[in-house]
């Protein structure tokens, strides 16, 4: 790991909370922060295209529905106000559906696009990325084949979590 990941790192671990039972962390931003400009207009604008496009399937429209009504019950969206006055300090990640209808579990998955860019600047590209902390699949199968008996399993919502 190289000094400014593990500089990153270490920002990120003394910044860990947990507040009303979910943990919160700061964004490690680098240099591109101040110029982040709110970009609510492209992110209404995004939605919009995406309830045009669920509004003429009505399976996946309410597939759609109930995993963001999901994600809203377990706190991890946050309803948007319209009436509300927004600073430029605000950030709004688009999303959108990923189907694959033939899965026995996750048929509808939600995308959040913080890659869309607004004044030539994403969130992605705002924030330090930091070092990769998954184990390498060559590694993980060496694992998987040291032992006599494996177990394998579907962790629903991990990317969510």
């Amino acid at each position: 790991m190289s000094v400014e990941d593990e500089s990153i790192v270490k920002q990120v671990k003394s910044t860990i909370t947990r507040s009303e039972g979910h943990y919160q962390v700061s964004i490690p931003w680098n240099d591109k922060k101040p110029s982040l400009k709110n970009n609510y207009e492209m992110a209404l604008h995004r939605l919009r295209n995406t309830e045009k496009k669920i509004e003429k399937d009505p399976v996946l429209k309410e597939a759609y529905k109930t995993t963001l009504q999901k994600y809203l019950n377990k706190g991890y969206i946050t309803e948007v106000n319209l009436n509300e006055t927004f600073n430029d300090s605000e950030w709004y990640i688009p999303h959108f559906p990923i189907v694959k209808l033939d899965r026995e579990t996750t048929k509808v998955r939600i995308v959040f696009d913080a890659a869309a860019k607004t004044d030539g600047l994403s969130l992605n590209e705002a924030i330090y990325q930091g070092p990769k902390l998954q184990n390498e699949l060559f590694d993980v199968l060496l694992r998987f084949r040291s032992q006599p008996i494996a177990i394998m399993c579907d962790i629903e919502e991990m990317t969510h979590v």
